[in-house]
């Protein structure tokens, strides 16, 4: 990784989270923690270091056991570790890979941020955020 990815990584927007809250929204399973999964990702959607974080989570082989399950630049473990598989055994371009992922990143309409709050489901950590009366069904 050259010296220009690596400050842009430092400008992440969760590199100064606290381990805890880092794992908990970054680490969750797509399929048992859906809110916290989407939350990661929307976060990484605003990061200002969304692609090189992405290309350095295909350039780099999993070293950690359970780091590539992680959302990285917005995109899944499993997502990752298919890019992975194009660039180290196809010969992919890493940088190729993540700009056409995030090209293809959506906000899913269908997820409500406020729909939890309105149901009741408050989750245990709640984003401030100014309510707008668009929101009220």
């Amino acid at each position: 990784m050259n010296h220009e990815a690596t400050n842009s990584l430092r400008r992440g927007a969760c590199v100064d989270l606290p381990p805890e809250v880092s794992d908990k929204y970054f680490g969750a399973d797509p399929k048992t923690h859906p809110f916290e999964h989407r939350t990661a990702k929307m976060i990484c959607r605003q990061c200002p270091a969304q692609l090189p974080c992405l290309e350095d989570a295909i350039s780099s082989p999993a070293v950690v056991v359970g780091s590539d399950e992680f959302t990285r630049g917005g995109e899944t473990g499993t997502a990752i570790r298919a890019m992975r598989r194009k660039h180290f055994l196809e010969g992919a371009s890493a940088a190729g890979l993540a700009r056409l992922a995030i090209s293809q990143q959506v906000d899913n309409p269908d997820i409500d941020p406020y729909r939890h709050l309105r149901k009741g489901n408050i989750p245990d950590a709640v984003l401030a955020t100014e309510w707008e009366e668009s929101y009220d069904e």
